[in-house]
């Protein structure tokens, strides 16, 4: 079965393999699994280990992964900065006074001045912007599900924003203010999990394409 591989037939799972020019289209399954519908009207699941090869094949599988993830770790990190400097905004909004506090009180009390308070506020919040796109990395192992993936994320995601919010002074240090920050981020976790799913839909829309020229 190996000796067929490149000869138009590809590797879906670790015992099958497909004729590429009899599949007729692909869809996606709430858990993410990518199928393909034969031509006669058998339908196979493509395993996640072996769907990059099969975006590869199909051209389109994204390259210079290492220029993709520098690019990516700078624009994070000024996400994230910027992150920083709206939420004190927003909080100084909410305070009605007309004054622009740059660094809430707490964290003022644990560093020397506002300037060091700032400075910190930017670093950590810089880094959180890098801990999110870092934890979208999950979503590429193709060994989990999109539910997994998505599970692992909201665990990443929590732990790199509860560190700048509990230290910044975002949000109270009680039990209440904690529980309401974990339900937020399961409604965030929610979201991602719809943008990731519609996703994979537009890639299955793009495989279609591919396959209908094989």
């Amino acid at each position: 079965m190996y000796e067929l591989e490149g000869k138009n037939f590809v590797r879906i799972s670790s015992s099958g393999i497909i004729y590429l020019s009899q599949s007729d289209h692909s869809d996606t399954s709430m858990s993410g699994t990518v199928l393909i519908r034969m031509k006669d009207n058998s339908t196979v699941s493509v395993s996640r280990r072996c769907l990059t090869k099969v975006k590869k094949i199909l051209g389109l599988q994204e390259e210079n992964k290492m220029k993709k993830t520098v690019w990516g770790s700078a624009v994070c990190f000024m996400a994230g900065t910027m992150i920083g400097t709206l939420i004190p905004i927003l909080i100084s909004l909410q305070a009605g006074k007309g004054q622009y506090d740059p660094a809430a009180p707490y964290l003022l009390s644990i560093v020397p001045d506002e300037v060091h308070a700032v400075l910190l506020q930017f670093v950590l919040t810089g880094f959180m912007g890098i801990g999110y796109g870092a934890g979208m990395m999950v979503f590429e192992n193709e060994k989990m599900s999109l539910l997994q993936q998505t599970a692992l994320y909201f665990v990443i995601a929590c732990a790199v924003q509860f560190i700048p919010a509990w230290f910044c002074g975002w949000m109270e240090h009680s039990l209440p203010a904690v529980l309401t920050y974990v339900m937020v981020f399961v409604m965030i976790s929610a979201l991602i999990w719809i943008m990731i799913y519609a996703g994979i839909r537009h890639m299955g829309r793009n495989m279609n394409q591919k396959l209908k020229k094989q």
